[in-house]
């Protein structure tokens, strides 16, 4: 007892002070972490702007603006919500010019600053702008818009995914509004993007491994703040998974078809864009639970589907199962009909299927994602369809009737988020878009049946 009791004194001493090195090492041997990005309700890390165009001054400190609202807007080139935005943004922020300032901050690109000039002219925007990665490092900017609030005292009242009149309203008046939460790319490595804990109880309960599961549907309500996947169409896996979805694109992906509803680039690749209308037509009484509100993180759901390998099938199999999850827990009455529906009609004159004749042997898409010019070279007409549909996806479909035979050779100098711009480009090579109607395949949802 007496050497058992000396031995594990000893114990004691070794523990301690294993701990104490540890401790030691934690402390002393790691530089200490502090925040280099945006926190809600922290203060702003200071950063000083190089380079600040369309302002007073060429550099601008984030301290500058202490004892007035500020909100910086974060924009790339890929994002065409972000350059559609800009003259709303400039309203706004002459509207508020005494209490609020706006930044822009963009992420470098050798079309940014071009595509930015063009757009400040067309639209007389007078907003700051500056091209600075390192910030978008620093603050680990993934998707954009990212959009940050910071209030006169310097702290970061929200992060989030666009700027909103109501939400500067609020904040104006002294409120807190309820906002979508945006996450860095920092933070989104410590989350964990499932189902809530409580969802799946069930089977760490029963300590199920994930090997062990043979069928596994889940329907639940998004928590707001898991990173959102919101349209990914059925594969050829046996497990799929959508978080922050509206009820709309779950009907949709139960019940539209497999192949993609986006034109193909080249023309080859087989879509029903132009055959099947994407989203359903919606014949029910209250059509908001179809609808998310992502600002209020409201009628936005969460689906996960998953059967074992061997029990796997086909994408037919799952859309069938996710079909009957939808009837079980909804039991809205849903069919499928052709119908009349508009669309646009590319067509061309007799002339321009002449002179559009590409005289080039090498295929080229110069001015790709600028969002100001386009100039194809030994390029289908399906590239056309392509630009049309890529920045103006809510209209109707966009469908190839020039009768141009073989590749074409064209320049389209006109702001692609502008469609009567586009339109203007297309008239001075000899095309045009019209609107028409044709049959196309629609999802129609009723009301549930009341027998």
């Amino acid at each position: 007892m007496k050497y058992e009791g000396i031995s594990r004194i000893r114990m004691k001493k070794v523990v301690l002070f294993s701990m104490l090195n540890i401790w030691v090492i934690g402390v002393f041997g790691q530089k200490e972490v502090r925040s280099e990005y945006p926190i809600v309700g922290k203060p702003l890390p200071n950063y000083v702007l190089q380079e600040v165009k369309y302002s007073d001054q060429s550099k601008i400190s984030f301290s500058d603006y202490r004892g007035k609202w500020m909100i910086l807007d974060f924009f790339k080139m890929g994002c065409t919500a972000c350059f559609e935005s800009f003259p709303k943004v400039n309203e706004l922020a002459k509207q508020y010019k005494e209490s609020l300032q706006i930044l822009l901050i963009g992420e470098d690109h050798r079309f940014v600053r071009e595509t930015f000039e063009k757009f400040r002219k067309k639209y007389n925007l007078k907003l700051p702008m500056a091209i600075d990665s390192d910030l978008f490092e620093q603050f680990g900017v993934l998707a954009v818009p990212h959009v940050v609030y910071i209030d006169p005292d310097g702290i970061v009242r929200a992060v989030t995914s666009k700027i909103d009149k109501d939400v500067v309203d609020s904040f104006l008046r002294g409120e807190t509004p309820d906002v979508r939460i945006l996450l860095n790319k920092h933070q989104e490595q410590n989350t964990n993007h499932s189902f809530p804990r409580d969802t799946i109880t069930l089977i760490s309960e029963h300590n199920i491994q994930p090997k062990n599961i043979i069928f596994k549907s889940i329907l639940g309500k998004y928590d707001g703040k898991s990173r959102r996947v919101v349209y990914s169409p059925f594969g050829k896996g046996h497990t799929h998974k959508l978080i922050g979805v509206s009820l709309r694109n779950l009907y949709t992906l139960a019940f539209n078809d497999t192949l993609l509803h986006f034109p193909s680039a080249d023309g080859k690749k087989p879509n029903y864009y132009g055959k099947s209308v994407r989203f359903p037509i919606l014949k029910v009484n209250d059509t908001s639970m179809f609808y998310g509100d992502y600002e209020r993180k409201e009628n936005l759901f969460t689906y996960e589907l998953s059967i074992s390998p061997d029990k796997y099938e086909s994408m037919y199999q799952m859309k069938k199962i996710l079909q009957n999850d939808l009837n079980e827990y909804f039991g809205y009455k849903v069919s499928i009909d052709s119908l009349l529906m508009p669309y646009w009609k590319l067509i061309a004159t007799d002339k321009a299927r002449n002179d559009l004749k590409s005289r080039k042997t090498t295929y080229s898409w110069e001015g790709k994602g600028s969002h100001t010019f386009s100039e194809l070279t030994n390029a289908p007409v399906s590239n056309i369809v392509r630009i049309l549909w890529a920045y103006h996806q809510t209209e109707p479909p966009f469908v190839d009737e020039t009768n141009i035979k073989g590749n074409i050779d064209i320049r389209l100098n006109a702001i692609h988020t502008d469609l009567m711009d586009l339109r203007r480009a297309l008239n001075e090579n000899g095309l045009d878009i019209v609107r028409g109607q044709k049959k196309m395949k629609v999802i129609i949802i009723d009301e549930p049946s009341l027998d």
